[in-house]
């Protein structure tokens, strides 16, 4: 089953027309609009790319796991299998800056299984990816879950706050010493050589969020 074909599933379930969706989606967020084709497109495959943004407000709508969604991976149900596995939220970028002052209401989740629990910290939490600076090694629409409590090592991918630009991005952690002012910083190193490596010292503040513990790979279903 392709992700279009869990979307027009979900959308059935519950009985709604592309129309109603579109215009449920249209009530959440302050997003691009979107219209009955645009939902015609992603249930048949035409449109692959749908945006992050976009999952979240279908699968928030359909009440359904957004890695089921995205992925097929996991129950469909998003709180299926929880007494078991711990469950972690999913956060979209508007979000990312106000965590965890949100209201539970509005926030997505999705599992982990009990092994990568024992070794976490209390706040993990996932986001899915919207561009490609890290591919090959992670791609558009994966799904990436980040552990605050997890002090980055060279070369691990982390999660950072860019203070200037109001912009979270993922990156590869390289610390580094800028001699001529003795200011400790790091460098956020792509994968992707056409964007470029990110420099956060005293000129650039930044933090970081989290380390990267785990990734679910988007796959062309």
């Amino acid at each position: 089953m392709t992700m279009g074909e869990r979307i027009k599933k979900a959308r059935l379930d519950i009985g709604l027309s592309q129309a109603e969706l579109a215009q449920a989606m249209n009530q959440i967020g302050e997003n691009e609009k979107i219209s009955r084709v645009a939902i015609t497109l992603w249930e048949t495959g035409t449109t692959k790319r749908m945006g992050a943004h976009n999952l979240f407000k279908v699968a928030k709508i359909l009440n359904v796991n957004p890695e089921w969604l995205l992925l097929g991976a996991g129950s469909k149900n998003f709180f299926a299998g929880s007494i078991n596995n711990k469950i972690v939220p999913v956060l979209n970028p508007s979000q990312l800056a106000k965590y965890p002052e949100i209201p539970d209401a509005d926030i997505l989740y999705l599992t982990i299984d009990k092994k990568l629990a024992e070794v976490s910290g209390p706040d993990l939490f996932a986001i899915i990816l919207e561009d490609d600076r890290m591919s090959p090694d992670l791609k558009p629409n994966d799904i990436i879950i980040i552990d605050p409590s997890v002090n980055a090592m060279p070369g691990e991918i982390i999660l950072t706050e860019l203070e200037k630009e109001k912009a979270f991005l993922v990156a590869r952690y390289s610390p580094y010493e800028k001699t001529n002012t003795n200011s400790l910083g790091f460098k956020l190193v792509p994968s992707n050589s056409y964007w470029p490596t990110v420099i956060v010292n005293s000129q650039n503040p930044g933090k970081i969020i989290g380390t990267v513990v785990e990734r679910r790979d988007h796959r062309r279903l």
